[in-house]
């Protein structure tokens, strides 16, 4: 693919576009050549170096078909045009270390088009914003009069893509044009800022370029979507093209999984790369310091972790559903680096529970609510009836007309009672970590012996086969309480604790 590249840009808006150096004036031609060394020398750290190399073929082929200098006059262009051509020089040799010169390169893209161009000629195209980031990691240049704390606020990163377009001609008929060739163009995506300085040496690498963007708006996931942009390149993964593999490269992986192709090596016994290793540092540095957003959906981070050549047991307590992880599983997860970014899913999974608690009660919890309230109804009634009955009794002298009465007022204030009871009555969430047990007492009756024995034959069965409904929170809450406090918890308690269960264990309890 890299013979084929023509030329990069961003962003470019004609369709049928003129890609001709010789055909511009002196210094346009040369912020067209510096503009395109500048792409190439961005995909060369991004990792796409065969893209890169192809590209920088053509530029040196431009940069000789240059004029040496401006003819005429020496004039501001003419200071402008030599500026360029050693620009341009650095950039392909790869020494370039003129930090004075970090303001010429925005002065000289700065500079209006010399004239006005007819048949669609090409025209620099560069950024200030790309121009910005590309100077500041890969040389450590930056203004730093205009950028006083180092960061470049609302920028974005610019991922490349190819695609093919069809090099004007203006002597040609469009319908018979059939000078065909590969383009690639650069795109942002929105980010937050963009770290410029650095106290480290930029070492060159694709992780150390993305680790200086604020992902704190994006998720894990869609950082996977971003990187799989800059998967340019695969025929490096074909088998016939070298007896050794080379080294696995993080938007190829990323670039599989969103596409579903295999262009990554995925055996067995795959060697996990620097790069890679890399890759999760920075997640979980980013991550801890909120530049990213953490893991969503925990079955794409399996994937991706798959792909990579992780440990199956961790791979699988992302990609199993949380009742089938094994407790190897979870182990292995726990011993992770990955545990000290990333939430246990079962931590999380008891929080969600805990948030639908009110709701689980309103609805699967109501008949144990209910025959708690009748019996407390029934109870206060024969009460009343007693109260009743005594009253009567005292009262047979007096005036019939004025029992009723009393009796009427006593039923007005127990509703008010009752009312004020079921405010007061309203259970909070149960928190595995901090909750209160009320213990048992010594001198139990043999009835609430049988009780829990009924309550702890139950919840077996129910952990043998447990119901389609069932959370795992729930589950795990019954085993708990089998084992640890089934008969160290008072009766109240266990009752108090079975009507918060969504699970209902039986109509008795």
């Amino acid at each position: 693919m890299s013979e084929l590249i023509k030329f990069a840009t961003i962003n470019e808006s004609d369709s049928y576009p003129q890609f001709n150096v010789s055909a511009l004036e002196p210094l346009d031609a040369v912020r067209v050549v510096l503009e395109q060394a500048i792409y190439a020398d961005y995909l060369m750290l991004t990792g796409n170096t065969e893209t890169a190399n192809g590209l920088k073929q053509q530029i040196s082929g431009m940069r000789a078909a240059l004029p040496t200098h401006i003819p005429g006059v020496e004039t501001s262009h003419s200071a402008l045009y030599a500026a360029g051509l050693e620009f341009i020089a650095a950039i392909l040799s790869g020494r370039y270390s003129c930090g004075q010169h970090v303001n010429t390169l925005q002065v000289l893209f700065e500079q209006p088009i010399i004239r006005e161009y007819v048949n669609g000629e090409y025209t620099a195209h560069m950024t200030k914003d790309f121009l910005t980031q590309w100077s500041a990691y890969r040389y450590g240049l930056y203004d730093k009069s205009t950028y006083t704390e180092g960061t470049l606020i609302g920028t974005g990163i610019y991922v490349p893509e190819s695609k093919v377009v069809l090099n004007r001609h203006p002597e040609i008929n469009r319908l018979d044009n059939k000078d065909f060739c590969v383009v690639v163009e650069f795109h942002p995506r929105s980010v937050i800022s963009f770290t410029l300085a650095s106290p480290e040496v930029p070492k060159g690498t694709f992780v150390d370029f993305i680790q200086r963007f604020d992902f704190s708006d994006r998720t894990v996931e869609d950082l996977v979507g971003i990187l799989a942009s800059f998967a340019l390149e695969h025929d490096r993964y074909v088998m016939t093209n070298s007896s050794v593999t080379p080294e696995l490269r993080i938007a190829d992986v990323c670039f599989d999984m969103v596409t579903g192709s295999s262009y990554a090596p995925r055996s067995a016994g795959l060697r996990v790369s620097s790069e890679v290793h890399a890759f999760f540092n920075f997640l979980k540095e980013a991550v801890q310091t909120n530049r990213l957003a953490g893991v969503k959906d925990h079955g794409l981070f399996g994937e991706l972790l798959s792909r990579c050549g992780e440990d199956p047991n961790i791979v699988n307590y992302f990609a199993k559903p949380v009742t089938l992880i094994s407790s190897a599983e979870a182990f292995a997860f726990r011993k992770s680096a990955y545990a000290t970014f990333i939430e246990d899913r079962f931590v999380s999974g008891m929080e969600a529970v805990d948030e639908n608690a009110e709701t689980d009660e309103g609805s699967e919890g109501d008949s144990s609510e209910d025959k708690a309230d009748d019996t407390k109804d029934t109870d206060e009634q024969s009460s009343d009836e007693k109260d009743s009955d005594d009253s009567s009794a005292e009262t047979t002298d007096t005036d019939p007309e004025k029992v009723p009465e009393e009796l009427k007022e006593d039923e007005s204030t127990s509703d008010d009672d009752d009312a004020d009871k079921k405010k007061t009555d309203k259970k909070p969430t149960i928190d595995p970590q901090k909750m209160l047990i009320e213990l048992a007492s010594p001198d139990e009756t043999m009835s609430e012996y049988i009780f829990r024995e009924t309550v702890a034959r139950r919840i077996s069965d129910i952990l043998r086969n447990p119901p389609e409904n069932a959370r795992p929170n729930d589950l795990l809450m019954l085993k708990r309480w089998r084992s640890r406090w089934l008969y160290l918890a008072s009766i109240s308690c266990l009752r108090d604790f079975l009507t918060r269960v969504s699970i209902r264990l039986s109509d008795a309890t």
